[in-house]
């Protein structure tokens, strides 16, 4: 009997100590699973956060990625009304990056979309000489890349939406008539880090002919550049400040984006150059037009961003939908001066009363 009950005890004993080794494997089976599942969580928001999610609760059939290191007013309205416009085609867009605190290159953008499966992507090639290879490998992939005011020459892009350069230099050489004084006239073209040197060619040659066929006798012009690169709005009002305030200020300053335009309107300000330096800029957020009407600058060119952000979300699907797409859309350039800048803001205003929406 006493066995028999030493027996028993000892078989008490190794339940008891089996139960314990279960609680224990399933206590840690569930802090890893716990872990598991937070470091999920924290991957999705991370990701969610880079290149998005709709917060809301609408299904839309289509995701796409929106590309550009230049945050400037002008990408701010291409991406307002391409958001508007793939919404309204049951697509959502998402800037990437947007709503981190770190920065991506284009390439690395194009990694991400590709990485997310997104169903197309639209490019502005900020600052990169090369994205052949990034954009091939989203196009093997079965993600549509469309190029937006940069085009990416060689690369297997399938649309590309922006203007004519050989408009953009006729624009800017009328203009540039028009300011002239007899005799010698300097005219500095300020550059960025992403144009192309077949670009500026085309640009100066359309300036300088423009001069010869319509200049007033006795003008002749002196063509410089300095790269201004908008990337960092420090740069650029850096390099513009030592350009006026040197040696060898211009007579007529060029301005390529609308950064530049913002930081050579506030240093003619500051440093009363308003009477010394002609500056044409480019864009017309509120700080250009206010100049305009005040007469502190002659001109800026500009585009319209709700047809070039409605355009390439089109484009794209167009391409999703059929298989076929434009190669080419063109978004027309204006010049707005002091002549026409009264009706260019009644034109303006009327068309965000209609899309009831903000316009930067």
């Amino acid at each position: 009997m006493k066995e028999k009950a030493g027996t028993e005890g000892k078989g008490r004993k190794k339940q008891k100590m089996m139960k314990k080794v279960t609680v224990a494997v399933v206590s840690c089976l569930s802090v890893i699973g716990l872990i598991l599942l937070g470091t999920y969580i924290y991957y999705q928001n991370h990701v969610n956060q880079i290149i998005g999610q709709p917060r809301d609760d609408t299904v839309y059939k289509r995701h796409y990625l929106f590309i550009s290191s230049d945050t400037s007013d002008i990408w701010q309205d291409v991406f307002r009304a391409a958001s508007e416009a793939a919404g309204e085609s049951g697509a959502y867009l998402e800037w990437c990056g947007q709503e981190t605190s770190a920065r991506y290159s284009d390439e690395e953008g194009i990694e991400i979309g590709v990485a997310e499966k997104v169903d197309g992507i639209l490019l502005y090639e900020s600052t990169e000489k090369d994205l052949k290879d990034a954009v091939s490998d989203a196009q093997s992939r079965g993600i549509p890349v469309v190029t937006l005011l940069r085009d990416i020459e060689d690369s297997p892009r399938i649309s590309y939406v922006g203007f004519s350069n050989y408009e953009r230099g006729r624009l800017y050489g009328d203009q540039l008539v028009s300011l002239l004084h007899k005799g010698e006239n300097k005219v500095c073209v300020l550059t960025d880090n992403g144009d192309s040197e077949g670009e500026l060619n085309l640009l100066y040659s359309q300036m300088t002919q423009a001069v010869k066929e319509k200049g007033a006798d006795g003008s002749t012009i002196s063509l410089s550049a300095v790269l201004a690169d908008s990337g960092e709005d420090f740069d650029a009002e850096e390099t513009i400040r030592n350009l006026l305030m040197g040696d060898s200020v211009p007579d007529i300053l060029i301005c390529e984006t609308s950064v530049q335009t913002d930081c050579a309107i506030q240093t003619i300000i500051d440093n009363n150059l308003v009477d010394r330096v002609q500056v044409i800029g480019y864009y017309t957020a509120d700080m250009t037009l206010s100049a305009i009407q005040r007469e502190l600058i002659p001109a800026a060119l500009t585009i319209d961003t709700d047809s070039l952000g409605h355009s390439a979300v089109a484009a794209l699907n167009e391409y999703l939908d059929t298989g076929h797409v434009s190669d080419y859309y063109n978004i027309s350039l204006q010049t707005v001066n002091a002549k026409n800048v009264y009706q260019y803001l009644r034109m303006k205003n009327l068309s965000k009363d209609r899309s009831g929406g903000e316009d930067g």
